[in-house]
């Protein structure tokens, strides 16, 4: 239910990143394993809209963020990125962390081929 309502205050306009905001809390639970695949769900229905999309560019260039955390955010970028997301996802495939950079390419070749580019 956190996580629900936590989707409904992102999807409302609540992009603050500050430790106890909800767009922190669903971003977080990506590092949870019980809870990941329901909050990369509602991230992905939430970067639909373009301000959340944008407010995503910033954790996911984090490099002190948790590798699983950019990697999930990563592949939110290809579900529901836009041209704009292109250059954060190029930035991500040449991350130091081999994983991260790895889904980042994994991403970006995903989102060329969805954009039709």
């Amino acid at each position: 239910p956190r996580l629900a309502a936590a989707f409904a205050l992102v999807t409302e306009g609540q992009l603050a990143l500050k430790e106890d905001s909800p767009f922190s809390y669903l971003i977080n639970s990506l590092n949870l394993a019980a809870w990941k695949d329901t909050a990369y769900a509602y991230l992905v229905e939430a970067a639909r809209t373009s301000t959340v999309l944008a407010a995503l560019y910033g954790p996911l260039q984090q490099t002190d963020s948790p590798a699983d955390e950019r990697i999930y955010l990563a592949r939110v970028l290809a579900a529901s990125g836009d041209a704009g997301s292109v250059p954060v996802l190029e930035k991500t495939s040449q991350d130091q962390d081999k994983d991260v950079a790895q889904e980042g390419l994994r991403a970006l070749r995903s989102l060329k081929a969805r954009l039709g580019l």
